[in-house]
């Protein structure tokens, strides 16, 4: 069924440490990097709490953020060009059916492009069907990071001030009326 997990043949030949900050980091789980690399999973939340271990997962996330070279702020650019994508910015490239000339960044905005030619009589004709990528989950993702709306509720009273409230809690014997 499942395949089994790989375990380190001799974990006392490998810096544990090491071991299961490269096993954390495939997806975070830390049972799992911990049955991986031999330990007990209280030891792997120990590991976790050691500044070295820490500052090793800080280096291993950065270096795989150079390696993608993905920042924040071209994944919200992007966002953004599709959010903001218009159709107005395709007339030119529809009426010439030459897409070549296109600009990457209204390129961003479309999820799919088919183009048809035929003959019309003598003509040669092209069409050219465009299909806009999801506006409304983009928008939904920027207005997420905005904060302009959350999934969390936040309790408090006027500009998150606490909120006063008198409990008042009577206890009844059993067997008086309520």
């Amino acid at each position: 069924m499942g395949e089994e997990p790989k375990k380190y043949e001799n974990p006392d030949a490998v810096d544990r440490r090491e071991a299961f900050v490269a096993e954390y980091m495939v997806d975070f789980d830390v049972a799992r990097a911990a049955q991986v690399v031999g330990i007990q999973t209280r030891t792997a939340y120990k590991m976790l709490r050691e500044p070295a271990v820490r500052e090793a997962i800080t280096e291993a996330q950065a270096a795989r953020r150079d390696v993608l070279a993905i920042e924040k702020n071209t994944i919200l650019r992007e966002l953004a060009l599709i959010a903001f994508g218009s159709l107005k910015n395709y007339q030119e490239y529809l009426q010439t059916g030459d897409l070549s000339l296109m600009e990457n960044d209204h390129a961003a905005a479309l999820s799919e492009v088919t183009q048809e030619s035929f003959m019309r009589g003598e003509d040669a004709v092209t069409k050219v069907k465009v299909k806009m990528a999801d506006k409304t989950r983009a928008l939904e993702l920027l207005g997420k990071y905005q904060a302009l709306w959350t999934d969390k509720v936040a309790l408090g009273g006027e500009g998150g001030a606490p909120i006063n409230m008198n409990v008042t809690v009577t206890y009844h014997k059993k067997g008086e009326p309520r």
